[in-house]
């Protein structure tokens, strides 16, 4: 390679590694003050609709005594240092509650008018529930059933939040065995 293809390929270089460290706060409000040319690419995405609301799933058991626990919010990851900003491999299940979250608030938009034993079947087979059940069931092992509790809060407001969903009581299979012929009576 001749000098001008190595100071191409350097000054590329350098413009790759600073988009790359333009994540990071203190790095990044430094290059955003520096590139007044609009060299530096910037790869923070948006939508034109942003969400600015956070979903929530809790659940809680009911242990054989027949008295229902706590509600307990599952956490699907934390964000720790600038590592999970660079890659962060529990995007995915955030990214799945936000389409799970909007899903069932379209479910509910295309059933609102209509009496509750029509629209019990339809929600309690959708997709939307199936999944949800299935990660409340996976976190109740040990007890009797399981029962969740999908909702939003808003990022400017302080109130509790909006329920978008509540299931009935499901018996939780347990390990070593299928659900009892009269598990269905517990609920």
């Amino acid at each position: 390679m001749s000098l001008p293809q190595y100071v191409v390929a350097a000054a590329l270089g350098l413009l790759g590694l600073l988009g790359v460290l333009r994540v990071i706060r203190p790095i990044g409000d430094v290059v955003d003050r520096a590139d007044i040319y609009l060299l530096v690419p910037d790869s923070k995405f948006f939508a034109p609709t942003p969400n600015r609301s956070d979903y929530h799933l809790t659940v809680r058991h009911r242990a054989n005594t027949g008295l229902p626990g706590a509600w307990r919010t599952i956490e699907s990851s934390r964000r720790r240092g600038y590592a999970p900003k660079l890659a962060d491999p529990h995007r995915r299940v955030r990214k799945a509650l936000v389409d799970v979250g909007t899903h069932a608030i379209l479910l509910g938009r295309a059933h609102h008018d209509q009496p509750p034993e029509r629209v019990r079947p339809t929600v309690t087979l959708s997709m939307t529930y199936l999944l949800l059940l299935g990660v409340a069931s996976a976190r109740a092992r040990g007890h009797a059933d399981v029962q969740f509790c999908l909702l939003t809060t808003r990022a400017d407001a302080t109130d509790e939040g909006e329920v978008l969903l509540v299931s009935d009581h499901h018996p939780v299979e347990q390990a070593g065995g299928p659900v009892t012929p009269d598990a269905h009576r517990r609920c």
